[in-house]
Parts: structure tokens; C-alpha cells; sequence
């Protein structure tokens, strides 16, 4: 049933010259592309690489094998660019009997210090025979203090072990510092 008032009105309105009233646009509210970018913490999952923007918000970055890294609120100071990705392989730890490479390869970049730990983690269900919880490691690759050139070409690298933990399914190391270069984990026999 049509409301009478309610066209009366229309009628009305329309003999006089009127309009419906007009209501002024409402202007958004405006952040800086930047700022709005980083309000939030990031979510990205990609194949093999992410290449993305990260504030002081943080957030967490997948890759399809599994890998993760988990940058908390506040771990860096300003936005910037982060690498997160499959690495090259190594063979730096390729002494079955003492020491074996586990999972992926992977790059973390840039190098830089943060102010609060970052985890990188990737699944890992059980350690290989022959390796204890105490074996489990996380090799970074880190520039060589005295370096000397090799056929005027390339840099020389060493790796730095930090201490990883396997919790739920996963081999997980906290970082406070970015070497810009490879991690691997690692399980690692020091007798």
C-alpha cells in the first residue's frame, strides 16, 4: 500500500520548485598512503618469495613450504622493504654423521638490527635418528670479518649457529638481528 503522505510531500515539493534535500558529501578521512599501509600488521603468503613493505606494526610472512617469519609489533622502527624467501642451497652441512640441514634453504633481507626478536620457523614433525631436541639449531650466514677476494670476484661467508627450540610441529629461532644472507636449520651433534 503507497503511503498518500508520503507522495502528497513528492507533489508538494515538486510545485514549489523544490528538491529532496541534498546532503553534503561526507570527506574520508585521510592517511598518508604510508601511514594506512602500516596501521596494520601484514599478512603474506607466497610461493617461493615475498618481496614486501612491513611497519612498525609487523605481521607474519608464508611461504608455500611451509616456512614462516613472525615480525612482532614494534620489532622494526620504520617501515621498510623485507625479503623474505627460498634461499639457495648450501652444502655447509653436509656431514650426514655430525650434521644435517634441515628444510629449506631460506633468505631473510635486508641486513639490520631490530629492537625486539622476530621467529622464523618452518614444520618439522620429528628430528632425524640420532639427533636430540639439544642437537636443533639455526645456521645464519653472516659476512666473513676478514674478507680477501678469490679471483677478484664474490664475498667470503661463514655460518653462525643460534639456538632453536621444535614446538608444535615446528623448528622455530628467535633473531634480533638480520645478517641480509641465507638461515638454515639444522641439527648439529657438538661431541
Amino acid at each position: 500500500m503507497v503511503d498518500l503522505r508520503w507522495l502528497a510531500c513528492l507533489s508538494l515539493m515538486s510545485a514549489c520548485g523544490g528538491s529532496a534535500p541534498t546532503v553534503a558529501p561526507h570527506a574520508p578521512t585521510e592517511l598518508s598512503q604510508s601511514a594506512a599501509k602500516h596501521s596494520f600488521p601484514v599478512h603474506q603468503r607466497g610461493t617461493d618469495k615475498i618481496v614486501v613493505e612491513v611497519g612498525a606494526a609487523g605481521g607474519v610472512l608464508e611461504l608455500d613450504n611451509g616456512a614462516r617469519l613472525d615480525i612482532p609489533e614494534g620489532a622494526l622502527s620504520e617501515a621498510l622493504t623485507l625479503t623474505f624467501a627460498e634461499g639457495a642451497r648450501t652444502t655447509a652441512f653436509s656431514n650426514q654423521d655430525f650434521e644435517r640441514a634441515l628444510g629449506p634453504t631460506l633468505e631473510i633481507a635486508p641486513e639490520l638490527s631490530l629492537a625486539a626478536p622476530v621467529s622464523v620457523s618452518i614444520p618439522l614433525a620429528q628430528l632425524p635418528e640420532g639427533f636430540a631436541p639439544k642437537d636443533l639449531a639455526l645456521g645464519v650466514e653472516v659476512m666473513a670479518t676478514q674478507q680477501r677476494a678469490v679471483g677478484g670476484q664474490g664475498t667470503q661467508t661463514r655460518w653462525d649457529y643460534t639456538t632453536a627450540t621444535s614446538e608444535h610441529g615446528r623448528a622455530q629461532a628467535q633473531l634480533t638481528r638480520l645478517s641480509g644472507l641465507r638461515v638454515q636449520f639444522i641439527v648439529s651433534k657438538s661431541d
